[in-house]
Order: structure tokens, then C-alpha cells, then sequence
């Protein structure tokens, strides 16, 4: 792939898009860090509370969640973690952090719930660079 001083065209970041995203999916998908049961994540399980905004996992709350997990394919909501999966999956995190660099990088902006189309579409600040997490 070809990238000239002008940043991706739209159909290469929308390849990026969806190798970022399958990368991270398979991350993920292998370490199962939010170990959801009965409908709620280990944290909530943990805390006997709600997580998010009365929901009992972070993607309770979203639009696009239904009954099967997310609806879209959302780059930002993929790379996001909460503070507790911080803490459990240190080594899990860097690797999703890198690939949140690689994203930023190529002007992939990552929003959260949001689809793949809007954040495709959207171009990020020129101004602001991604420093990773302190």
C-alpha cells in the first residue's frame, strides 16, 4: 500500500480500518478479558454494580449493542479499555495501544460508538497526535 504525503485515500483507510480492527478482534477474542456471564462483565460481577451509566458492562448503554454484542464494526469501542481490564491485561493493553498508535497515525480517528462509516468519514484535528497513556 502506497501512502503519499497527503494521508490514506478513503478505500485505504478503510482496508486499515479493517485489519486494525480484525487484529485487535482476535486479540481480544483470545484473552476474553471482560469474561462476560448472565449478561454481565467480571467487573460488575465484582462489584455487584452497574458499570456504565446503569448498564452492567460498558456496551450496555450503546445504540448499536443488541443481543448478540455490537451491531458495527467500531474501531474506537475495540481499542478501549476499561480501567479494570487495564489493571488484569497489562500485556493485552500495550498491544491494543500500539495498534490505537498505528490508527491515529494513518488519521484513522477512533470514535467510540460510533460505526465504521461515520469514523471513516470524519477527518481527525491535523493538530492532535496520540502521546499514549501516562
Amino acid at each position: 500500500m502506497k501512502v503519499t504525503q497527503e494521508g490514506l485515500s478513503k478505500s485505504q483507510r478503510i482496508q486499515m480500518y479493517d485489519v486494525i480492527y480484525k487484529e485487535a478482534d482476535a486479540l481480544i477474542k483470545k484473552a476474553n478479558p471482560c469474561k462476560f456471564k448472565d449478561g454481565k462483565c467480571a467487573e460488575a460481577r465484582r462489584t455487584g454494580k452497574p458499570v456504565y451509566f446503569g448498564a452492567p458492562h460498558c456496551c450496555g448503554a450503546c445504540r448499536y449493542h443488541g443481543k448478540n454484542g455490537c451491531r458495527v464494526k467500531s474501531l474506537g469501542c475495540k481499542l478501549w479499555t476499561c480501567s479494570r481490564f487495564r489493571l488484569d491485561y497489562p500485556e493485552l493493553c500495550i498491544k491494543l495501544d500500539e495498534l490505537q498508535k498505528l490508527a491515529y497515525t494513518l488519521d484513522i480517528y477512533l470514535y467510540i460508538r460510533q460505526s465504521k462509516r461515520y469514523a471513516i468519514t470524519r477527518i481527525k484535528h491535523s493538530t492532535y497526535r496520540f502521546t499514549g497513556y501516562h
